[in-house]
């Protein structure tokens, strides 16, 4: 019993793992439309940051003196 319980078991995990490696593979075009959207997310917003507009630190202008 304890063999036909570890079969299953193995079984089930290999299904599992098929069914992972399926899912990828038929999505992998959404997949990777998605990955490419977020680095475009996040490139923006580090350019959004980096080049800012000096006016908003004006009031900070008269910390240095």
């Amino acid at each position: 019993m304890k063999y036909v319980r570890a079969f299953l078991q193995v079984l089930m995990i290999l299904s599992a793992a098929a069914a992972v490696t399926f899912a990828i593979i038929t999505y992998w075009e959404q997949i990777i439309r998605l990955i490419d959207r977020v680095r475009g997310k996040i490139a923006e917003k580090r350019c959004a940051y980096s080049f800012s507009d000096p006016s908003e630190y004006d009031d900070y202008a008269d910390w240095d003196e």
